[in-house]
């Protein structure tokens, strides 16, 4: 790497700061967008707070799904906020400020990288080049306006930090003991990664990446005792995290909740991951977004035949990479990087087919190689400049225009309908915003009139019963809304929306408050088709009997409330839903009964951070010595009382 003097340094600061500064401009019309799709599930947990952030931040901890949940990330929206609903600018700023110092972060671990490789471009101009393309491409901005993504963003900011660290401290190494700090570095940032996302896991297997690469001069300077140390401390982590995906995947059950199965996912992803590599290299205004719920399954090798040449052109491009990787250092490094990076989430795991945020850290390998090209080029570096120019500019100018869309609900969602118009969440988003903006007969319309055209899910009648519930002169036609829902609830695809619509419906159905659209037993009715739906039976039975509870305890009838209870311990146990069990019984005066439920919660095992984190079992535990203190004075009285009597 070029050495530079101190006048140089300034302004090589000066011109950093200045893209920093100019990105912030181009993206900030953005700011002013509404929370979107999965903001809402994850942030309504600030409700747990509810402004008592130390009374409650356990319980608001463990909320999240998963174990440990993703901590520090969920930490990190109390930046922001500390009760919901909120107002979402504020999310997305901060959401662009982490990505702005990950941009730094990139651009010091290239320098890095520079220092440490003699077969990267030299020059000081490179490593800004490759940050201002990887700052700017608008394959990021879902990752920044999608506020729940911060999780990727801060798992991004330590993969990254830990590399650059890892990168000076292993170049540094004089020994053994040097390369033990080096990579006591990287796992510390393993760790703080995988707490903000699991992808954060990752991090060894992009340092065996680095090692057979671009740092594979300096690693095999390293005497033997220090390259055992790294092989071991990056290859273990990197072969435990294989295995469990693995183990994940192949679960007997794991799709169960899907409309495709482990094969048929592995074929989608083949074209998935064939989509990113033309959205990374060649990026349009049209295409993006966050919902991509439509995109078509691949359910045979053969058909179509692209499916077949894609993979046969993946296994091509690795093995390359795998043989050719000291010969052809960078263009191995951008494939085998991008790959590594879509290793969890683009395989065998039942995650959803596409998102474009999955390539925050992925895109960085190919961005690497697209901005070196020109300086390996010689005589023909002239053109391959101008090329990489015009590239630079087209990312710039998308973004630019890309980023009022995001920021004006209207533009977002009527876009995202044109684009996706089988897309059942840009239906929603449309429908939303039309109830919004006070037009609920609009909202109705666009939901009745996706289902009829093929978006095949209980969500869209479900959703327009509701709004028939609240707004009880809209209709769509002389459609019967109710019968509809629950003809569409037999063959529906799982979802959680509809899950929250049913709750929602009871929650109208308890205060009577459209007795002409929907009572007590057409809910039922609907909540019977949904547990006759094997799906939401397997994934959402204990939800659904937990409402069907709710709705006999507003009847008072403690019989059926108590086998609806008893159902949804038995699909789902939890010390919570043993609690609930508990209060149940103590209203109703079945201490004995109570306590007998309060002890099986206690006795519950949980996932050791949730374990420490919740207070279900504390307030369990709580009530017990409640209901056992008031026996022994129930008992005292009794005793005392019957003394009397004898004297």
């Amino acid at each position: 790497m070029t050495v530079l003097n101190r006048q140089s340094k300034l302004w090589l600061g000066l011109v950093l700061f200045g893209l920093l500064i100019c990105y912030y401009a181009v993206i900030h019309p953005a700011l002013y967008g509404p929370f979107l799709f999965d903001d809402f599930a994850n942030l309504q947990h600030l409700s747990i707070l509810n402004k008592h952030i130390s009374a409650n931040l356990g319980d608001y901890l463990a909320a999240f799904e998963g174990n440990p949940g993703r901590p520090l990330a969920a930490l990190s929206f109390l930046l922001n906020d500390n009760a919901w609903p909120s107002a979402a600018f504020g999310f997305k700023y901060t959401n662009v400020m982490i990505h702005l110092l990950n941009a730094v972060l990139v651009f010091g671990l290239i320098r890095q990288l520079a220092k440490a490789s003699t077969k990267l471009p030299q020059h000081a101009i490179w490593p800004v080049l490759a940050m201002l393309a990887w700052l700017f491409h608008p394959i990021n901005i879902s990752a920044q306006m999608l506020v729940v993504q911060r999780m990727t963003l801060l798992a991004g900011t330590f993969s990254l930090a830990g590399l650059w660290a890892y990168t000076a401290l292993l170049q540094r190494s004089s020994n053994w003991r040097g390369a033990f700090v080096a990579m006591a570095a990287l796992g510390t940032a393993t760790l703080l990664a995988f707490l903000c996302k699991e992808t954060g896991a990752l991090l060894p297997l992009f340092a065996l990446v680095l090692n057979a690469t671009l740092l594979a001069e300096l690693f095999s300077q390293k005497d033997r005792a220090s390259q055992r140390l790294i092989l071991v401390g990056c290859g273990i982590p990197a072969l435990a995290l294989l295995y469990l995906i693995l183990d994940m995947g192949f679960q007997e059950n794991a799709f169960f909740h899907r409309e495709f199965s482990l094969a048929d996912r592995l074929l989608t992803q083949l074209h998935v991951v064939s989509d990113y590599l033309r959205q990374i290299l060649f990026p349009s205004l049209t295409g993006s977004g966050i919902y991509y719920d439509d995109y078509p399954i691949t359910r045979l090798l053969f058909s179509p035949i692209s499916t077949l040449l894609i993979g046969l052109a993946m296994i091509a491009a690795l093995t390359f990479a795998m043989i050719f990787r000291k010969r052809y250092v960078l263009l191995s490094f951008a494939v085998l990087w991008f790959f590594a990076g879509h290793l969890m989430e683009s395989t065998v795991l039942p995650l959803e087919l596409y998102y474009e945020h999955r390539n925050y850290i992925p895109l960085l390998g190919l961005v690497l190689a697209v901005t070196a090209l020109p300086f390996y080029l010689g005589e023909r570096k002239q053109i391959a400049f101008l090329f990489l120019g015009i590239w630079l500019a087209m990312l710039a100018a998308i973004t630019t225009l890309q980023a009022p869309v995001w920021g004006q609900q209207v533009k977002l969602v009527s876009f995202w309908i044109v684009e996706h118009p089988k897309s059942l969440r840009a239906t929603q988003e449309l429908a939303k915003y039309y109830y919004d903006t006070a037009d609920p007969q609009a909202s109705v319309d666009v939901m009745m009139i996706a289902y009829n055209n093929g978006v095949h899910s209980a969500d869209l009648p479900l959703n327009s019963l509701l709004i028939n519930c609240w707004k009880p002169g809209v209709k769509y036609k002389n459609i019967d809304l109710l019968s509809e829902s629950i003809t569409a609830i037999k063959t529906s695809p799982f979802s959680n929306g509809s899950l929250v619509i049913l709750q929602k419906l009871n929650q109208e159905v308890q205060n009577n408050r459209c007795p002409d659209v929907l009572n007590r037993q057409s809910w039922l009715a609907l909540s019977n088709a949904l547990l006759a739906n094997p799906k939401f039976k397997r994934a959402g039975s204990d939800f659904i009997h937990i409402e069907r509870a709710k709705l006999m305890i507003s009847a008072k009838d403690l019989s059926t409330t108590m086998r609806e209870f008893e159902a949804a311990y038995a699909a789902q146990p939890s010390t919570e839903m043993s609690y609930k069990i508990a209060e149940t019984l103590i209203s109703a005066g079945l201490i004995d009964d109570a306590e007998i439920w309060l002890k099986k919660g206690v006795a519950l095992k949980k996932p050791w951070f949730k374990e420490w984190l919740s207070s279900d079992k504390e307030k369990s535990r709580a009530l017990l010595e409640l209901i056992e203190k008031a026996k022994k004075q129930a008992s005292t009285y009794t005793i005392t009382a019957t003394s009397q009597k004898i004297d």
